[in-house]
């Protein structure tokens, strides 16, 4: 969880570096998505990529954008998981699938598994 006072200093000047006037509902969902998403020191190290990796002449990053700047995307997870399966696959060595997340697992099923 984020620590409201400091998800409204940093999101101020996330705001202001993208000439973005905050209004209370705004703040609101981006609050409620990154606290959900991010711990505080995740959303300290957003907060500043966010104004380093986006162009300034951009609009505000939504809070999914600056989520993945420190999670990754969806289709990159499922990427590393997919090389993950195929060298695992290659090695026949099952243990190393342990560690995929349940997304992963389920895939994994539906091609029928490592055999």
């Amino acid at each position: 969880m984020i620590e409201e006072s400091l998800f409204l200093e940093r999101f101020e000047e996330i705001a202001g570096h993208f000439g973005y006037r905050m209004t209370e509902p705004v703040v609101r969902i981006y609050y409620k998505h990154l606290s959900e998403n991010l711990t505080q020191e995740e959303f300290i190290e957003a907060a500043e990529r966010s104004m380093i990796e986006f162009p300034v002449r951009r609009q505000l990053p939504s809070p999914k954008e600056i989520v993945e700047l420190i999670l990754g995307s969806r289709e990159s997870k499922a990427l590393l998981e997919w090389q993950m399966i195929l060298q695992a696959a290659s090695r026949n060595d099952n243990e190393s699938l342990a560690y995929l997340s349940n997304r992963g697992h389920i895939a994994l099923g539906a091609i029928g598994a490592l055999n």
